[in-house]
């Protein structure tokens, strides 16, 4: 379930900022002055379509891509996005991933406390078995 939430995460901001890029590409094309071929570049790589804007956000929250760097596009169409950006980061990080960190840590946690108590009954055993064969 955990996957699903950080998927889903990435899903809803994706969406937003392919929206985002389309919105700018679509003023781009009816603007008689176009703003900047880099930005334009820059929009087209990392939010072009759907599959790009995920890999994106996923390379962002794992530390494959400078969330700078993805941001800065976005900042620059409108200054409204980049808070929208930030707020992603922040919210994938402390929030969805220590979660499911978390998560991970406690099943991990409950793994090896059954452990310890299977050795405790192995060792109960093996000393109930050597006293047998004393007495």
């Amino acid at each position: 379930w955990c996957f699903v939430i950080i998927w889903l995460a990435i899903y809803v901001f994706a969406v937003l900022f392919v929206s985002v890029a389309a919105e700018y590409f679509i003023e781009e094309s009816a603007s008689a002055a176009p703003q900047s071929d880099r930005l334009a570049q820059n929009m087209l790589e990392l939010y072009g379509d759907l599959y790009k804007a995920m890999l994106t956000l996923f390379m962002v929250i794992s530390g494959g891509l400078d969330w700078g760097d993805a941001m800065r596009p976005l900042a620059d169409v409108h200054v409204l996005y980049g808070p929208i950006f930030v707020f992603f980061i922040f919210g994938m990080h402390f929030g969805v991933l220590n979660v499911v960190i978390g998560t991970f840590v406690a099943a991990a946690t409950e793994i090896a406390a059954r452990d310890q108590e299977a050795l405790v009954k192995y060792e109960l055993r093996e000393w109930q078995i050597y006293a047998e064969r004393i007495r």
